[in-house]
């Protein structure tokens, strides 16, 4: 069955090194094995790659509180919180980014009021299409990538 679809729409600032962004996110189950929710998230990331090159971490946070008595476990509030990195390097063409990512919850955002929600790792590939022409903006790397994506979790979870 297909456990999760999201819908998210928001805006992200850069000014520097640093990237601030907001956006509010649709969590839907398609075989209803949760209700829906709805939230409003914030993140800030840091661009840290002058200050380590190749080995740029790209640390960020973000935090995503609950809208209209909604979460997915029914329990009506919450929030979440994540960290991460997102390490990776460009090849010719081609994106890779290993996304490493820890996600907590408060206010019984998880069933049972459990802090711990998951940790992530994963590999994205993002291919840069260089012969859509410039006039259509820009279609490659990092910006608006067409990526296919593995990710391996760990969860206490019971729908895990």
């Amino acid at each position: 069955d297909w456990f999760e679809s999201d819908f998210v729409a928001g805006l992200t600032a850069t000014m520097d090194k640093l990237s601030i962004g907001s956006y509010f996110k649709v969590y839907q189950s398609p075989a209803d094995i949760f209700d829906s929710a709805y939230v409003m998230g914030f993140r800030l990331g840091y661009d840290d790659k002058d200050l380590l090159g190749q080995f740029a971490l790209h640390p960020y946070a973000k935090v995503e509180l609950n809208f209209i008595e909604s979460s997915g476990n029914g329990s009506g509030n919450g929030q979440y919180y994540e960290i991460g990195i997102t390490p990776g390097h460009t090849f010719h063409n081609v994106a890779l980014t290993l996304p490493i990512r820890a996600g907590f919850g408060s206010a019984n955002y998880y069933l049972g009021n459990r802090g711990f929600g998951y940790f992530s790792v994963g590999l994205d590939a993002a291919y840069g299409l260089n012969f859509v022409p410039e006039c259509l903006g820009q279609w490659g790397g990092q910006q608006t990538p067409p990526s296919a994506y593995i990710h391996c979790r760990k969860s206490d979870d019971p729908w895990s």
